[in-house]
């Protein structure tokens, strides 16, 4: 269940009350699913069990609040920040720096690369969903626990931060990890990252798309060391001339 319907778009708060009311009804035998505005880890534990936000035994199902409901969903929180799951599965923060970011970013156009094939036609192919990507991955913003407390009080709850760029955007400056604490070069960066134009975001995939193709087949071979946690992308990739060019 949604708590939001198709019509009401983004406008308002997806209403997990009364997502927990259906899945806490003794009639409704099947599983509920909950799905709506989580952004952070933290979120979601939230919603899964406000009471006990510890990940559950194997093999047991979780609740959703003080219900029976069978889960959380995660829909754009993921496209945005697609660690978000790392984080939940470990229970703490992972703020990638700017440049892990960005390796990420080029994981998935290997990704795509390889599957559609680097070529004219498997890049017309992979750019119905590359730029598409970019349209959520410049909404990223750090969401460290600590903004928990931040929001505490305010006009927006904790469980809406996908909902309150603007509240968001204050609260990271007052904790001194926002944009304007940055240095100037770091500073540059992540405004291009954000930036919501699509000719800028296609712009950043027209060059992962170049850089995959480029080293599709020299990297391919150790696409399992990197999946094995033995290397990672930065030391896979000559990220020196990538950063230069980016």
């Amino acid at each position: 269940i949604h708590g939001r319907t198709a019509e009401q778009r983004y406008l308002r708060n997806a209403d997990w009350d009364l997502i927990r009311s259906v899945a806490s009804d003794p009639d409704v035998e099947i599983p509920i699913l909950g799905n709506g505005d989580a952004l952070a880890w933290w979120e979601l534990r939230e919603l899964i069990h406000p009471s006990n936000p510890a990940p559950p035994a194997a093999g047991k199902a979780w609740a959703v609040g003080s219900s029976t409901g069978a889960g959380v969903l995660v829909g754009r929180g993921a496209l945005i920040k697609p660690w978000i799951f790392l984080e939940a599965a470990k229970d703490e923060d992972w703020e990638p720096t700017q440049w892990e970011r960005v390796a990420i970013y080029l994981q998935l156009a290997l990704n795509m690369a390889s599957y559609f094939k680097p070529d004219d036609r498997g890049r017309s192919g992979a750019f119905y969903f590359l730029p598409w990507h970019f349209d959520f991955f410049c909404r990223h913003r750090p969401t460290p626990a600590a903004l928990k407390r931040s929001f505490a009080g305010a006009s927006s709850a904790p469980r809406k931060l996908i909902q309150s760029s603007r509240d968001l955007d204050k609260a990271l400056d007052e904790l001194g990890i926002g944009l304007s604490s940055m240095a100037q070069d770091e500073r540059y960066v992540e405004v291009a990252l954000r930036h919501t134009e699509e000719s800028t975001y296609r712009a950043i995939a027209d060059i992962l798309w170049d850089e995959a193709t480029k080293y599709l087949y020299q990297v391919e071979p150790q696409l399992a060391l990197v999946a094995s946690g033995e290397r990672t992308f930065p030391e896979v990739l000559d990220m020196h001339k990538y950063r230069a060019r980016f």
